[in-house]
């Protein structure tokens, strides 16, 4: 009996033994790992952190680690299973929590990022992390909710910008642009956010922000397309600066060379802002490209009797109807 008692406590002897030796082989290669990664040598700090899970598949700080270092090495994918990995150890962890949920919403998991973003809502960044992807799953209301009291308590410019969006997606402008203007002060370099807001300033028909915008949008750096110089165009005729605006745009045209229609829509705005010599100017360009543009010619005609020549107006009016009949039904309007 005492030789079985003996064996047995042999046994546990070196069972325990080999546990030990097996979690202190585990802490040594988890040790070295953090070793490596403060060195910035990731990729074998991340074989390291997988040495250390081999000798103990239980280790959460091997978990975290090996996810943490996968992010240093652009590798989100990878960094999310070892991270669930160590919240199914430890599904209270804070930093695991904050963590994952963060990757959850940088790789569009939004509802996942929502549901553990929840479950510490006093880790964080987690209300952050909610409310923007509740925008992103387009609830505006919840994210409004959400959103609205983190902008009144902080300085963070995507909170604020994301809370306009909401505003923008919702149509209610005037919301949109405070909190748009308010972003834009803490994060001046956002070209996108400049443009978006030179639009909504352009629909509430503020032509002169709309136009200073976009040239704060191009000098930081917002892609110089033709359709964006197009746009800064029209957008500085709007604003009364025609000078700008036509040179804007005869670069447009020079460029687009069989584009001339662009012609016809500053003659017909420069008409409407009342500078009747000014759009003269580009029906005489028309009329030049094409002697039978009857557009042209009507309205060309309604410049001139706006200047005080109507029967000369008037007779041009005539012609382009006798050359176009359709714009018989734009006689008692006078314009197009």
């Amino acid at each position: 009996m005492k030789k079985v008692t003996a064996i047995f406590a042999i046994f546990c002897f070196i069972v325990c033994s080999a546990k030990a030796q097996t979690i202190d082989s585990s802490s040594y290669y988890l040790n070295a790992g953090k070793t490596a990664r403060t060195e910035r040598k990731f990729l074998s700090a991340s074989k390291l952190f997988e040495k250390s899970i081999s000798f103990n598949n239980k280790n959460i700080e091997a978990y975290i680690q090996n996810g943490l270092v996968n992010l240093d090495m652009k590798r989100p994918s990878i960094a999310v299973s070892f991270l669930e990995k160590a919240l199914a150890l430890d599904p209270k962890n804070i930093e695991v929590i904050s963590t994952l949920s963060l990757q959850y919403y940088n790789l569009r998991k939004y509802n996942e990022a929502i549901n553990l973003a929840r479950k510490c809502i006093n880790c964080e960044n987690s209300l952050k992390i909610i409310g923007m992807s509740q925008y992103a799953l387009q609830d505006y209301t919840s994210a409004e909710k959400t959103l609205l009291p983190l902008a009144a308590s902080t300085n963070d410019a995507e909170i604020i910008y994301s809370l306009g969006k909401a505003y923008l997606n919702r149509e209610e402008f005037d919301k949109a642009i405070s909190y748009y203007e308010k972003a834009i002060i803490l994060e001046p370099a956002k070209s996108l956010w400049l443009y978006e807001l030179a639009n909504i300033y352009y629909n509430k028909q503020n032509f002169e922000s709309s136009l200073l915008c976009l040239e704060k949008a191009v000098a930081a750096g917002f892609p110089q397309s033709l359709t964006l110089k197009e746009n800064m165009g029209f957008t500085a005729i709007e604003a009364g600066q025609y000078d700008k605006g036509e040179q804007l745009l005869e670069e447009v045209v020079k460029l687009k060379t069989g584009n001339k229609s662009i012609y016809f829509d500053v003659a017909i705005m420069l008409y409407q802002k009342g500078q009747f010599d000014r759009s003269l100017k580009y029906c005489q360009k028309m009329l030049e490209a094409d002697s039978l543009n009857a557009r042209a010619l009507y309205q060309a005609g309604l410049n001139f009797q706006k200047k005080g020549q109507k029967d000369k107006g008037q007779n041009m009016c005539d012609k382009a109807i006798e050359m176009d009949p359709s714009l018989e039904r734009l006689r008692t309007k006078k314009e197009l």
